[in-house]
């Protein structure tokens, strides 16, 4: 079985059950071709072992096997900050649409790994904070309408200006918001 190349959309207008679909009317968002990347599995039955491990392994053991890595130089006396990208949907508590299974688990474990993170690092470095970021959304966003990349890095850049070691294990959007888990 190969694997489709499309990319998904959301439409907020169209009914709860046709949330995700090829073409919408009111919107005007179209299916598209983008890369051979899976779906983010939109519903139970589109789940497939493969891509969802493959999806796990991405967004959450690859930070995580980073994180192991760098333990060594983490530990002491010295401040260390540790900042990585994560998504709204990651948030449980935030989940209000369902769906996205794939996505939405592995960046709940990315999420959960760096909590966890944090209170491992906070006894081996007391100067240490551990946080989870949310980049503005940009998908779907008409091309003058981005935020530019520099914005961006300060926007996050002040967010962790912002943050002490008494916010390690937090997640924040780029606004400096946080994000429950």
């Amino acid at each position: 079985m190969g694997t489709t190349s499309f990319t998904i959309g959301v439409c907020y207008a169209a009914s709860s059950s046709r949330r995700f679909h090829r073409r919408c009317g009111r919107c005007k968002w179209r299916y598209r071709k983008r890369h051979t990347a899976k779906p983010a599995f939109i519903s139970a039955k589109q789940l497939d072992e493969v891509s969802f491990a493959q999806v796990m392994h991405i967004n959450a053991a690859t930070p995580a096997l980073l994180l192991a890595a760098l333990k060594p130089s983490l530990q002491g006396k010295h401040a260390t900050i540790i900042a990585s990208l994560s998504a709204r949907v990651g948030s449980i508590t935030d989940n209000g649409y369902g769906g996205w299974y794939s996505y939405r688990a592995s960046k709940a474990a990315h999420n959960m790994l760096l909590r966890t993170a944090a209170i491992e690092l906070k006894r081996l470095n007391k100067q240490s904070i551990v946080l989870c970021l949310q980049k503005p959304f940009q998908a779907r966003v008409p091309t003058e309408k981005l935020f530019s990349a520099e914005f961006v890095v300060k926007q996050l850049i002040d967010v962790m200006a912002k943050r002490s070691q008494e916010t390690t294990g937090s997640f924040w959007d780029c606004a400096g918001e946080p994000i429950d888990w």
